[in-house]
């Protein structure tokens, strides 16, 4: 189903919110920094809310998302094209080991993981990724995920350098890891 947004609508901007986030649209994955379009009548009212969120980003980062979207898409193409080029890569390396499971990226800077019943929890995996190939990863029981052992790799934050390098460690350690 292609993608449709309510605030294209024309008739629709006196009643509509729209959510935006700067991880994906600027390259700026892991800042947690979004922003958000809304009707001046419904203003004073967003702001009572957003008042009670008691964490927010430092004040630096702000701006720098600010600059951002000022900038705009001649600034943060680039740096998009690299963090589709990472996900292509990593995407390319994982179906190379057996029996893993996963989807494709649609769009996250991050890729959920399944490995087949191998009698190892997700936090033993995640431990060993670490000591034995220094990558970390993040257990899927931290994403209420208890039953199967599965694990969130993020891609979205390094230069493709240092990730390449990074998702060549863990395809390595991964493929031992199965086949063990």
């Amino acid at each position: 189903i292609p993608h449709y947004s309510p605030a294209s609508d024309v008739t629709a901007s006196n009643h509509t919110i729209s959510l935006f986030s700067t991880s994906k649209c600027f390259g700026m994955a892991n800042w947690r920094i979004g922003y958000m379009i809304i009707p001046n009548h419904l203003f004073s009212s967003v702001r009572k809310i957003q008042d009670t969120n008691l964490i927010c980003p430092p004040v630096i980062s702000q701006y720098a998302a600010l600059e951002c979207i000022k900038l705009g898409r001649n600034y943060s193409g680039p740096k998009i094209a690299k963090i589709k080029e990472v996900g292509t890569h990593l995407m390319s390396q994982l179906r190379t080991i057996d029996n893993l499971k996963f989807g494709s990226l649609d769009g996250a800077l991050y890729a959920y993981l399944e490995l087949p019943n191998i009698g190892m929890s997700d936090m033993d995996v995640v431990k060993q990724l670490i000591e034995n190939y220094r990558v970390a990863v993040i257990p899927g029981q931290a994403f209420g995920v208890h039953e199967r052992c599965c694990l969130r790799v993020s891609y979205g934050a390094l230069e493709p350098d240092r990730l390449f390098v990074g998702i060549d460690r863990l395809v390595r350690g991964l493929k031992e890891i199965i086949n063990d």
